[in-house]
């Protein structure tokens, strides 16, 4: 009887683990490809732009249970000053040997990170986290990130720059974690008001294209209404993923789904999980 009711608890666990495939964007291995972009990118001249704030970049030990060894440590500080107050951690699908041109995001529904706070930010809610996303579905061929151009492609990075669509998402409850545990949070990959909002002026097709996806920027924003308050923390990154189920659920079409059948110990980032910070 016991062998039996092994049998039946085995053959469940093996079709839950069946219902979606992790396709792994960055395990975190290494940090060869990263940089770290505190508003050096714009170009504008730290007398027009001060830098933002700073991160340091460090690996440390987890076994994840998709086979890495390692996790992505970012120790941050930001600010927001002048017209701008984020840091990011950047990098592209070209820079990570076993991805290729594109993020393998074509099939998936929700983007996974895994994370854990190491240090909540010292001050609740000054800052929050999130992810940005690349879609170059309007751009001739698919160009590298800032983080590996070489000074001859910069001139071709530039003029097809204005066709890159960046789309990003926010959770403001992240930073201020206090448990010290790893979690997991969820991103429905679609554009809008539930989860993934375009930054900036209006170019390319204005759809989040899934197959287009080129890069990611984990993004670290401060309060614009809290000029040059500071804030401070730590936190460690590892298995972002692209998620694929077996049976299409439209993310964008039918939220609730997500929100009602979410898989144990993973928090989907819905609207609600940060209506209360706008982009801006």
């Amino acid at each position: 009887m016991r062998a039996g009711w092994c049998l039946v608890v085995w053959m469940a666990a093996l079709q839950c683990a069946a219902a979606e495939r992790l396709r792994l964007i960055d395990d975190f291995e290494t940090i060869e490809w990263p940089r770290v972009d505190a508003g050096e990118f714009w170009g504008l001249g730290e007398e027009n732009q001060p830098l933002t704030g700073s991160a340091n970049l460090s690996l440390v030990p987890r076994n994840s249970s998709l086979g890495g060894s390692w996790a992505l440590r970012v120790d941050y500080e930001v600010a927001w000053r002048h017209w701008w107050g984020v840091i990011g951690v950047t990098a592209s699908a070209s820079a990570v040997p076993f991805l290729g041109s594109y993020l393998p995001c074509a099939n998936a529904s929700h983007l996974s990170i895994k994370y854990r706070v190491a240090v909540p930010q010292n001050d609740q809610g000054l800052a929050v986290w999130g992810i940005d996303l690349w879609d170059v579905s309007n751009v001739d061929s698919p160009l590298d990130m800032p983080s590996n151009l070489t000074d001859d492609r910069m001139e071709l990075f530039m003029q097809n720059f204005p066709s890159w669509e960046l789309y990003g998402a926010r959770d403001s409850h992240v930073l201020d974690d206090t448990t010290g545990a790893w979690k997991e949070v969820r991103f429905p990959l679609c554009h809008g008001a539930l989860a993934f909002n375009m930054i900036g002026a209006a170019r390319g097709n204005g759809v989040l294209d899934r197959d287009k996806l080129t890069g990611y920027n984990f993004a670290f924003t401060a309060d614009p209404d809290r000029v040059e308050e500071v804030a401070r923390g730590a936190i460690e990154f590892d298995d972002l993923a692209c998620v694929e189920p077996d049976e299409w659920v439209d993310p964008c079409a039918a939220p609730d789904v997500f929100e009602s059948e979410s898989v144990p110990g993973v928090r989907y980032a819905t609207a609600s999980a940060f209506a209360s910070h706008t982009l801006k």
